[in-house]
């Protein structure tokens, strides 16, 4: 989490870019990491599309993550931000996984 949001910032002060625009986006173990991002940080983003991916923090280990793209989620509590926002300042977060997924189980989505 940390080296991407490292790039995140050397690529606005690179490019000048406009902070309020930044968004992150991630299939499977990217969306795992997309919701990690968001979940840990969402004073950074705007936004996050989350697509087939596993709740953040729940997987320590590749049997862990193996395991809940199962369904055989782990009890750890999915995290709550790490900062206080208003609901006007929290990040748009979309969720997209498919009914038939056989790889990562519907469920996670739910989670």
């Amino acid at each position: 989490v940390q080296s991407i949001l490292a790039m995140i910032e050397a690529t606005i002060e690179t490019y000048g870019l406009d902070r309020r625009r930044v968004y992150v986006t991630g299939l499977s173990a990217g969306g795992a990491m997309a919701f990690a991002l968001v979940c840990h940080h969402p004073q950074v983003f705007a936004g996050a599309g989350i697509i087939a991916g596993l709740p953040a923090d729940q997987a320590r280990s590749v049997q862990e993550a193996l395991a809940l793209m199962k369904g055989r989620h782990a009890s750890r509590r999915v995290p709550t931000a790490s900062v206080s926002l208003s609901q006007a300042q929290a990040p748009t977060v979309s969720v997209w996984h498919g009914d038939a997924d056989r790889i990562v189980v519907p469920g996670n989505a739910t989670a």
